[in-house]
């Protein structure tokens, strides 16, 4: 892994990912990474959400991917899945413990332009982008119930339908949030 992203990691600096401990080599090098969970336990090991719940961790995740991109650390850059998506004890935030995507040497050309960084304003949202949300809402809908699993796969699409900015994105997911509140607000 690229020293700078072991730094950003180390320090905290980037809210999506939990932070590590890092041991160095005598050359510098990152010898050993220990993730600090801090009270934080995998997704999977969760209790049933409402929807209220899991399209709010939708909507951390994918603000938290936006700050993520803004560090250089890409949605194609990482891994979602059982072992790496972590969330607090009341659900009112989600983590992920960075494992960088193997690729082979090739892959890594990226030709110009195709990162886009989701801007806070109406930046297009690159395809890994979309993935990663859709990889997270598989996740979230065996622990909803199959009304809310609907209201999930509808959340994750609004982050990969074309001509949707983030903004637009994250303006839709909050009303279709509302609209499941409990306290029916």
């Amino acid at each position: 892994m690229e020293r700078y992203k072991v730094e950003i990691l180390r320090r905290g600096e980037c809210r999506l990912f939990l932070p590590v401990s890092v041991t160095y080599g005598e050359e510098g090098e990152p010898k050993r990474i220990v993730i600090l969970k801090n009270g934080f336990a995998r997704l999977g090991e969760r209790s049933l959400l409402d929807a209220y719940t899991a399209l709010g961790l939708l909507g951390i995740f994918a603000d938290g991917m936006r700050d993520a991109a803004e560090h250089y650390l890409f949605p194609e850059d990482y891994e979602v899945n059982t072992e790496t998506v972590y969330t607090d004890p009341e659900a009112s935030t989600v983590k992920l413990a960075f494992r960088p995507v193997r690729r082979l040497a090739a892959d890594r050309m990226v030709l110009p332009g195709r990162r886009v960084l989701p801007e806070r304003g109406n930046g297009i949202l690159p395809d890994a982008f979309g993935e990663r949300v859709g990889e997270l809402a598989s996740l979230l809908i065996p622990l909803v119930n199959e009304e809310a699993a609907q209201a999930v796969r509808d959340g994750a699409a609004l982050f990969r339908e074309d001509g949707f900015g983030p903004a637009q994105a994250f303006l839709e997911l909050a009303a279709m949030r509302k609209r499941w509140c409990p306290a029916g607000f």
